[in-house]
């Protein structure tokens, strides 16, 4: 059985830290992992930018921030997480500095003189168990509220171009997109740009015709047997 890839991105000014939790994490017989190293906070934010890690090992104290500057850094950066990997290293074991980072948003704390290949194995592997369930569990509530306010639009308006705009707009929020339409099709393939919610900076598309046979060929005819089949039961 092939292995599941994985990337961590380990953040420590140390060579020899980073070259143990290398070796630790190469011991894992259920993954592969992808590492990246950085020795200062600002190339760790760079790396997480570029490479969207599964896990970051950080080292509370690094030359040019700390843990909890770190993170809270990497938050606005994350455009596709809504919570982060993240497990906190470090030499010296405080109650105090390991609640502040688990507030701030770190998974796990971790002591280097405590640190074995099982333990971090299975800090990772907490760590990003955890960050999904915390995913899923934000994007069911974030798809309720969005159910529940264009629900409750319907309910108050009878008027079918103010549900829809309610629609459009309430979608691009949760997609967190630039654009979001509904394309009033015909049966030639043709159509327009019937109801638009677009970002700032962007031209409008509203009331744009288009052209598509495509559209025709694939989509018309699936929509109709999908109609038909609805009605006849």
């Amino acid at each position: 059985m092939s292995q599941q890839q994985r990337t961590v991105l380990i953040v420590d000014d140390s060579p020899n830290d980073r070259e143990f939790y290398r070796r630790c994490l190469l011991k894992d017989k259920d993954y592969s992992y992808n590492i990246l190293e950085a020795t200062l906070g600002k190339q760790g934010l760079e790396l997480w930018q570029q490479h969207q890690p599964d896990v970051v090992l950080l080292d509370y104290r690094l030359p040019d921030t700390d843990g909890l500057e770190f993170i809270a850094t990497l938050y606005p950066a994350s455009s596709q997480q809504l919570y982060l990997p993240v497990i906190v290293v470090t030499g010296q074991g405080s109650e105090i500095i390991a609640v502040q980072t688990m507030k701030a948003g770190a998974q796990d704390y971790l002591v280097k003189e405590q640190i074995t290949a099982e333990r971090l194995q299975m800090a990772v592997n907490s760590a990003i168990a955890r960050v999904e369930l915390q995913n899923q569990l934000q994007l069911r509530i974030e798809k309720d509220r969005l159910i529940s306010q264009i629900t409750q639009k319907i309910h108050q308006s009878l008027d079918i171009d103010e549900i829809l705009q309610t629609t459009v707009s309430e979608v691009r929020q949760f997609l967190k997109s630039d654009r979001v339409l509904i394309f009033r099709l015909q049966s030639d393939g043709s159509g327009i740009v019937s109801t638009e919610s677009v970002a700032p900076g962007w031209t409008s598309l509203l009331s744009t015709s288009y052209y598509d046979p495509c559209l025709s060929e694939t989509y018309i005819a699936v929509l109709s047997w999908v109609q038909y089949s609805n009605n006849s039961e």
